[in-house]
This record gives structure tokens, C-alpha cells and sequence, in this order.
């Protein structure tokens, strides 16, 4: 059973490939004499296949997504960094806070053992 399962999927995959490799030959192959006129703003109009305006295209669209996902990440790391410095913040003064009520109680229990002096036993 564990074989033909194997089979099935490896003849699942080869059929998909195949299928995907003759669409793209296919796509090559219309598109490879498709000319295109390309009008720049501050420039000349030029023909320019098709295939090379996907591929420019292509291009430049995946480098501008991983910029922009790289844009997206950087702040993300900045807002982390905030929010640990702000933590370290809180409890850096929770700490100065604690010590200081620590010191004013020994203050206070030195001040109440000295202020019990005896009475004037004239």
C-alpha cells in the first residue's frame, strides 16, 4: 500500500511539472516576437519584447518587495528596542525605588532605638 501511495504522488508530481514546463514553453514561444512599444516619461519610446519587459519587470518587483519587507522588518526591530529600553527604564527606577524605601526603614529603625534613651533619673 505504501508503494502505491508513492507511486500515485511521484506520478502526481512528474504530470504537474511536465504540465507547467510545457505552459511555460508554450508562454516563451508566443511571446518571444510580441514587441511592445514602452513610452518613458523624460525619455524615447522604445520596442522592447515582451519576455524582457516580464522579466524586467519581475525583477524589479521582487527586489522592491524585499525592500520594502526589509523597510517593514527594520521598524519593527526599532519599536522592540524602544519598548526593551522603556522595560530597563521601569525597572531600573523600580529598583532605585525599592532600595531607597529599604534605606529609609533602617533609617527609621535606627532613629526609633536611639530615641528610647532612658529617662533623667535624678
Amino acid at each position: 500500500m505504501k508503494t502505491t501511495w508513492q507511486k500515485f504522488t511521484l506520478w502526481t508530481r512528474l504530470i504537474t511539472v511536465g504540465l507547467a514546463a510545457l505552459y511555460l514553453l508554450l508562454f516563451i514561444w508566443k511571446n518571444s516576437a510580441t514587441k511592445i512599444k514602452i513610452n518613458f516619461i523624460f525619455g524615447e519610446s522604445n520596442d522592447i519584447t515582451a519576455l524582457i519587459l516580464l522579466f524586467f519587470t519581475s525583477v524589479i518587483s521582487i527586489i522592491g518587495w524585499w525592500l520594502l519587507m526589509t523597510i517593514f522588518r527594520t521598524m519593527r526591530q526599532m519599536r522592540e528596542i524602544q519598548r526593551r529600553t522603556h522595560l530597563e527604564k521601569i525597572e531600573k527606577e523600580h529598583k532605585d525605588m525599592l532600595e531607597k524605601a529599604a534605606r529609609l526603614q533602617s533609617r527609621e529603625s535606627h532613629q526609633d532605638g536611639n530615641s528610647a534613651e532612658p529617662a533623667n533619673t535624678r
